[in-house]
């Protein structure tokens, strides 16, 4: 079997700490994930993985009650996780990816870096989110857009 990475973005939201790692982690407790899973955490917090994990624990412990992971089952299950910092507001941002260790991501990277150098020259409007500009220039060349941001079909 394939290894298999996991990218979860907005990692360090309520949502994410309350239902979707403390379900992670049963898995992982029930033994029903991977042993080579490796899950990237994105959020805009300028953190560094350990912070982002402490947080995390502590958060998930408060909605988790009785069930809240124990020192020896948190190890395990941390040493999974990579944070990465990513605003994707700031088309700045997509750059900080390229360097990144999961190569979805690194593609994902590359792409909207081409297609942000390609709508410089075409001189499509600066927005702050690239698809935004994109959707704009589809609307004015009569192209149905998807009401997707481009960037989740190469994810």
């Amino acid at each position: 079997m394939q290894a298999v990475d996991l990218i979860i973005f907005g990692a360090s939201g309520d949502l994410s700490a309350r239902k979707l790692f403390p379900a992670l982690y049963q898995l992982d407790q029930a033994g029903l994930l991977q042993s080579d899973l490796r899950i990237a955490a994105i959020a805009r917090d300028a953190i560094a993985t350990e912070t982002f994990l402490s947080k995390l624990r502590a958060r998930m412990s408060e909605a988790m009650g009785d069930g809240a992971p124990d020192d020896a089952s948190w190890a395990h299950y941390s040493a999974r996780f990579t944070y990465i910092n990513c605003d994707f507001s700031k088309v700045e941002e997509y750059a900080n990816l390229r360097p990144c260790q999961f190569v979805l991501l690194r593609h994902a990277a590359e792409f909207v870096c081409a297609d942000l150098r390609s709508s410089q020259q075409r001189q499509l409007p600066n927005r702050t989110h690239p698809c935004r500009a994109r959707k704009t220039h589809r609307r004015k060349s009569r192209v149905i857009a998807t009401g997707q941001c481009h960037i989740g079909s190469v994810l």
